[in-house]
């Protein structure tokens, strides 16, 4: 079975799997939100998205709680499956993680692509940044983020064209002709932003990490509000990502 896309014209999507999809989307990338809040990000008719609601309730994939709807248990535990599978480079990681924290004092997350999807597996940040990480969300589709754009640019954009993309805010990059054109940057640059594309307010840049056989293996990402330069953590990013290619065997 094809999935189902998104409604004409980047409207409502159509079809069951298609509202089902959308509304998991969309709490498990920006966090739990009400069911108006949900209607109007949505398009969905309120007694449509009421209805899958509480089906997703009824399945453990979503939960119901004081603060709205939010990602249930079932979710949770797919998430921490696919996390799972990365235990080794989660370990080598993380002190190069920690590095670049310390130098840039920004949220720094290593993530991965699975489908077209980037799925973050760690991130280490303070006090102060807790609120943009958790506005971040602990995966998103590839096309809207700083490190599925890398993830992207070294498997030649293929997964992005997959099926049609979706924004989510005015910055989103949905064009598939324009992503085409970032991900050419980035394979010149060695690096990629994504300027408010997955929530308002939200600035993430990322780079490559090299493996073994010198194919992209993750890529390294930076949180910043709106006012985040990425030109100011430009060198210590660099110097990290090749530091961590380096133990894992993808550059001398």
């Amino acid at each position: 079975m094809r999935p189902e896309p998104p409604g004409p014209d980047g409207g409502p999507p159509t079809g069951a799997v298609g509202r089902a999809v959308s509304l998991l989307e969309l709490l498990a990338t920006g966090g739990p939100r009400s069911l108006t809040r949900l209607v109007t990000d949505t398009g969905l008719p309120k007694t449509t998205a009421h209805r899958v609601l509480r089906m997703l309730v009824a399945h453990d994939l979503v939960a119901h709680g004081p603060t709205g709807y939010e990602v249930g248990r079932r979710m949770r535990e797919l998430a921490n499956l696919i996390v799972g599978q990365h235990d080794d480079l989660r370990r080598i990681m993380m002190p190069f993680l920690v590095d670049l924290y310390e130098r840039t004092d920004r949220a720094v997350r290593l993530g991965v692509l699975r489908g077209d999807e980037c799925v973050y597996l760690e991130t280490v940040y303070g006090a102060r940044h807790a609120a943009a990480v958790r506005a971040a969300g602990d995966h998103a589709p590839a096309h809207r983020t700083a490190a599925g754009k890398v993830l992207l640019a070294y498997t030649s954009g293929r997964i992005a064209r997959q099926r049609p993309l979706r924004g989510l805010t005015a910055y989103t990059v949905a064009d598939p002709a324009r992503l085409g054109d970032e991900l050419a940057a980035v394979r010149r640059t060695g690096a990629a932003t994504a300027g408010q594309e997955q929530r308002l307010g939200l600035v993430t840049v990322a780079m490559p990490v090299l493996g073994r056989d010198r194919a992209v293996a993750a890529a390294i990402e930076i949180v910043g509000d709106a006012a985040f330069r990425p030109r100011d953590v430009a060198t210590a990013h660099r110097q990290v990502a090749l530091a961590a290619s380096v133990a894992l065997g993808g550059r001398t």
